[in-house]
């Protein structure tokens, strides 16, 4: 019996002898027969995992069929379970997870009978790997814990820190941070006494990504930098790459567009370098994020398409599942319901194909949100259910938590109090069980205003104030914001308008002090969402008309007005929708351009005389823009708000002014 090849095959052989330097010839050639196999075999792994990590899976499936005829031929139990290993880790790049997981548990039963050995190990972390991708995180879990007590039996340290980094990621999902980066520092120290520096910049890089969740953005970044120069010493490319991705979500996340940008275009760069598609594709949705997030929704719909295309190119359906559902995110964002739904289908059907059980828990959650929006409540409360039956079923608690507080907006919305009360309070308990401090802030706060409702005042102050002691100690200025809004609404119900002044004062000055960190105008923009802008009209109606404050009512209308006029023609970012009228359009550009002129000066004043002069002149220009405005159609409207979403409304600031 002999092995038949094809000619292709044997063309594919030819090269692979040709590229095998001669001391690698004469040891294959001199070399005890089943070495020989083993040696040849794992060669040709080596082969088709470095075509299948730059998405070249032809080239890669090819040699996994030359594997398959000479593991067929040769027939023995171990080469066998190498193939179905190789074979697993391919899958597992090309992102279909239930096939990379089928074979690993199928090569799981043929390294038992070799008892402790290496092959057991590696195959158990991979199966790690699968069922945490999966959110599978308990079985994740176990396979790890084994593969960690293997490792230390054979004394391989490189193993057994790889096994600990991936554990603690999965100790990670499941919401409790602080036992993850406790075990992420256990094995950056193993790995720091082993001198295995490889693995210490990937440690570094996953305390980076921890932190960041935590809030502490300056030690993420710091982390993140630490792994990336080390990566660059390494002369790991593709480890440089994943690290500047997880800065730039970092930089973003700070606000920090301009750099965050930088640093996706950089691993951008090296994927391109590398030949990874598949890497290449996952930079342009981070890019295409940051574009929907300033309300740049034409080219954010651009670059998750084209990620989108790529994926689908190189045959990575787990990354087509991801870029359907930002697709779906984008389209919400745009009202477009029948589009959003349409995409999340497609999302949820590649997600169940995969058996990606953690994808489709999140698609559940937003089929969920998607009817609460459209006010279908039982559809709801349904697809919420499932998302939260499955993410306990996970043993992802804060995807569970997640669920329970949706379903009680839900039940807030339908009008059943108790429903909604005890929703929020069982997502409160799991939020301080993980000690996810976040979620516990924003519960506390969404309790306190359902006892609003009931015209429990002192109650609801009470969690809005105990939330606000959690969110300052993380510093999330954000949802400070939003928890000091919410707790000086609870004050005007008690008529309370000193305090309630005293707080939407507080939450002005925070939105001023993080929207002063940003250094382009279109971040700005985006950062004066609609609840945002409410805390400045309460201030001007509350000064004005309860406190009789007339001088600082006036001062927050001049201010609202010059931040968000100055915000909108400073971000110089449109595209012209069909209809727009040339004379409209030209007359906006020269409102842009005069700005641009005067810019860096208006930016300069500090003198009490040349701010007095600053505000005349945006309020001339204001009531110009007013004017214009009001003589519009529709869509000459959509253009001159540059389609960003006006960062605030005109109208309503002149009926103020006015009164």
């Amino acid at each position: 019996m002999s092995i038949e090849f094809t000619e292709a095959q044997t063309t594919l052989l030819r090269e692979l002898w040709h590229e095998t330097n001669e001391t690698g010839r004469r040891q294959l050639l001199s070399a005890h027969p089943s070495e020989v196999n083993e040696a040849l075999t794992l060669l040709i792994h080596g082969l088709a995992n470095e075509a299948g990590i730059t998405g070249d899976f032809a080239t890669a499936w090819a040699w996994m069929e030359i594997s398959k005829l000479v593991v067929q031929y040769l027939n023995e139990p171990k080469l066998v379970a190498n193939h179905l290993s190789q074979q697993g880790t391919l899958d597992f790049n090309r992102g279909t997870l239930h096939q990379a997981l089928d074979a690993w548990e199928r090569a799981l039963p043929l390294y038992e009978p070799l008892g402790a050995s290496e092959e057991l190990a590696a195959c158990l972390t991979n199966l790690g790997i699968g069922y945490h991708h999966t959110g599978a995180l308990k079985r994740a879990s176990e396979c790890l814990t084994r593969a960690i007590e293997i490792y230390r039996q054979i004394g391989k340290s490189d193993g057994e820190i790889a096994a600990l980094n991936v554990q603690a990621m999965v100790v990670f999902e499941t919401g409790d941070s602080d036992t993850a980066r406790q075990q992420l520092e256990t094995a950056l120290n193993l790995a720091r006494m082993h001198q295995d520096r490889r693995h210490e910049a990937q440690i570094l890089g996953h305390l980076g990504v921890v932190y960041r969740h935590q809030s502490d953005s300056t030690r993420a970044i710091e982390y993140l930098e630490r792994a990336l120069a080390l990566q660059h010493e390494l002369n790991d490319e593709r480890g440089e790459a994943s690290q500047w991705v997880n800065l730039g979500v970092a930089w973003r996340d700070l606000g920090e567009t301009s750099r965050a940008l930088e640093c996706f275009e950089q691993a951008r760069e090296k994927f391109q370098t590398l030949g990874d598609r598949r890497g290449e594709a996952s930079v342009l949705s981070d890019l295409a994020i940051i574009h929907h997030a300033q309300g740049e929704y034409d080219q954010a719909l651009s670059l998750h398409q084209q990620a989108l295309d790529m994926d689908r190119e190189v045959g990575y359906r787990s990354g087509e599942a991801s870029d359907l559902g930002n697709l779906a995110l984008v389209y919400w964002d745009l009202e477009q319901w029948d589009r959003v739904e349409e995409y999340l289908q497609g999302a949820l059907a590649i997600h169940r194909e995969l058996s990606d059980w953690r994808g489709v828990a999140n698609d559940l959650t937003h089929f969920g949100l998607l009817a609460r929006r459209q006010k279908r409540w039982d559809q709801a409360i349904q697809s919420l259910e499932e998302a939260r039956a499955l993410h306990q079923q996970l043993g992802f608690r804060q995807g569970e938590s997640g669920d329970w507080g949706n379903l009680g907006l839900v039940y807030q919305g339908r009008g059943e109090w108790d429903k909604a009360l005890d929703a929020n309070e069982q997502a409160l308990v799991i939020d301080r069980a993980i000690g996810y401090r976040e979620g516990e802030a924003s519960e506390l706060n969404r309790i306190a205003n359902l006892w609003v409702e009931r015209g429990e005042i002192a109650r609801a102050i009470g969690l809005q104030t105990e939330a606000l002691n959690i969110v300052q100690q993380l510093v999330n200025r954000d949802l400070e914001v939003r928890i000091m809004a919410s707790r000086a609404q609870a004050y005007r119900q008690v008529r309370d308008w000193t305090q309630a002044v005293a707080d939407y004062r507080a939450a002005a000055a925070l939105i001023e002090t993080v929207r002063g960190g940003f250094s382009d105008p279109r971040d700005k923009m985006a950062f004066a969402s609609d609840a945002r802008l409410t805390v400045f009209v309460q201030l001007v109606l509350l000064t004005a008309r309860n406190l009789k404050q007339a001088m600082e009512a006036w001062e927050w209308v001049e201010r609202a007005k010059a931040r968000a006029f100055l915000d909108q023609l400073g971000s110089r970012v449109s595209s012209i929708p069909r209809g727009a009228r040339p004379e409209l359009i030209e007359r906006e550009q020269q409102l842009s351009a005069d700005l641009a002129v005067n810019e860096a000066t208006l930016r300069a004043i500090q003198s009490e005389e040349e701010r007095r002069r600053l505000l005349h002149l945006v309020n001339s220009l204001n009531i110009e823009h007013a004017k214009l405005l009001s003589s519009l159609e529709t869509v000459d409207s959509d253009y001159v708000g540059l389609r960003l979403g006006k960062p605030i409304e005109f109208g309503q600031l002149l009926e103020l002014l006015r009164a």
